[in-house]
C-alpha cells in the first residue's frame, strides 16, 4: 500500500486542511508507466485503484487513476491523478484531478480562471495543495472535474458539456495507442489514422445534442460575451493552447440556452500576433465561428485592470516554500514573461481592441 497526504492550502491564510489518501492496488497506479517503457507506447487504456481517503477525520471511500495523456502526467514518481469519490463529497465534488503544478505554470491557469470567473464564465473550483507521497512532497493544483455534479452544484440540470476527443479507434475503444513515442517526441506528421477525426462525448442532458450539431455547422445560440472574454484572455496570456486540438469543452447554459467555452489549459507565451492574426489563428480551429468580435475599450480596461490584480511575484513569496530551486527558476522565467506582455499592453493598449 501506498500512503499520500494531501494539504490543501488556503491562498489568503495559509490554513491547511491534511488529507490521507491510501492506494490499494499500485500497480494499476503504474500501469500506463510500464506499457509505456516496455512497448515504448503510450497506452489510451488506464487502470483505477481502491482507496481511502480521510479528509478532517472523515473517511470516504474513492477510486484513483493517472491523469493526463501524455508521459510527463505519470511517467515519473511525481504524478497527477483523477479522484472519483464514491459515496461521499469534497467542497460539492464528487470527482477532481490532482494535478502536478508545474504542468499548469503554476500560477498561470490558476490566475487565467480567476480572470474568467470575475467576468461571469463559468469555470471548474480549484486550490493549491501540497500533495505527498511517503516522504516527497509537491505543489499541485487540485481541480474540479466537468462532470454530472459540476452542473447540479451550479444549479445548471438540464445543461450539457461537450468533451472534445480526437481519433475513431480511442472513440471505438479498440486500440490501447492514442499514437506512438516518435510523433510525441517530434510534435509533427500526426497519423491520421489514430488522430482523427474530432468527436465530443456529453456530459449532463443528451436532449442538447442536436443542438449542439447545428451550433457546430453554423455558430447559432453561441454567447458572444462570454467567447469574447475567453478568446481575450489567451490573449493577455499570449497563447491559444486552450483553442487548439481536444482542450477546449462547450457548455451549453439551460439558463441563457447558448453555449459558451470552458478554459482549459491556458499557457503563457510572449505576444506573437497582432489582434487581427490572432482572430484569424483562432478561426482556424472554429471555421464556424466567423466573427470573435473587438471588445469594448470599457471591456479593454477591465481586462487589463484584472491582469494588473494578479502579482506572479507576490504568489511566489508565498509559496516559495513548497517550491524546489528548478520550479523557482522556472517561475522566474514566467513571471518575466508575465511582466512583458503586462508593459506591453500597457504601451499600447490596441493590442486588446
Amino acid at each position: 500500500m501506498l500512503l499520500l497526504i494531501l494539504l490543501a492550502i488556503s491562498t489568503s491564510s495559509f490554513s491547511i486542511t491534511r488529507i490521507n489518501l491510501e492506494f490499494k492496488n499500485y500497480n494499476a497506479i503504474n500501469y500506463k508507466k510500464k506499457i509505456y517503457r516496455k512497448f515504448n507506447l503510450i497506452s489510451y487504456t488506464n487502470q483505477s485503484s481502491a482507496a481511502l481517503i480521510e479528509i478532517n477525520k472523515k473517511v470516504m471511500r474513492a477510486r484513483i487513476k493517472t491523469n493526463g495523456e501524455l508521459p510527463k502526467h505519470w511517467n515519473f514518481n511525481s504524478k497527477s491523478y483523477n479522484v472519483i469519490l464514491k459515496d461521499s463529497l469534497y467542497k460539492r465534488m464528487n470527482s477532481f484531478n490532482v494535478i502536478k503544478a508545474s504542468d499548469k505554470g503554476f500560477f498561470v491557469e490558476a490566475f487565467a480562471l480567476e480572470i474568467a470567473k470575475s467576468f461571469g464564465l463559468t469555470v471548474p473550483y480549484f486550490e493549491f495543495i501540497k500533495l505527498c507521497i511517503s516522504n516527497e512532497c509537491g505543489l499541485y493544483i487540485l481541480k474540479e472535474d466537468t462532470t454530472q455534479m459540476f452542473l447540479e452544484s451550479r444549479f445548471l440540470r438540464g445543461s450539457s458539456i461537450f468533451k472534445p476527443h480526437y481519433g475513431f479507434r480511442k472513440s471505438a475503444n479498440k486500440h490501447p495507442t492514442l499514437y506512438s513515442n516518435s510523433y510525441l517526441n517530434s510534435f509533427s506528421k500526426p497519423n491520421p489514422a489514430l488522430y482523427n477525426p474530432l468527436f465530443y462525448k456529453t456530459v449532463g442532458s443528451d436532449k442538447n445534442d442536436l443542438i449542439f450539431f447545428n451550433f457546430l455547422k453554423n455558430g447559432v445560440k453561441l454567447d458572444q460575451r462570454k467567447y469574447q472574454i475567453w478568446f481575450y484572455i489567451q490573449k493577455l496570456f499570449g497563447s491559444f493552447h486552450a483553442s487548439e486540438m481536444d482542450n477546449k469543452a462547450w457548455l451549453f447554459n439551460i439558463k441563457t440556452m447558448k453555449f459558451e467555452p470552458i478554459l482549459k489549459d491556458v499557457l503563457l507565451s510572449p505576444f506573437r500576433y497582432s489582434i487581427s492574426e490572432s482572430i484569424e489563428y483562432l478561426k482556424s480551429y472554429d471555421k464556424q465561428l466567423t466573427n470573435v468580435g473587438i471588445p469594448s475599450r470599457e471591456l479593454s480596461k477591465q481586462l487589463l485592470k484584472q491582469m494588473k490584480s494578479l502579482n506572479p511575484s507576490a504568489w511566489k513569496s508565498q509559496f516559495k516554500g513548497h517550491l524546489s530551486h528548478n520550479e523557482l527558476i522556472y517561475i522566474d522565467t514566467l513571471i518575466l514573461i508575465w511582466n512583458s506582455n503586462l508593459a506591453q499592453i500597457v504601451a499600447a493598449p490596441h493590442l486588446l481592441r
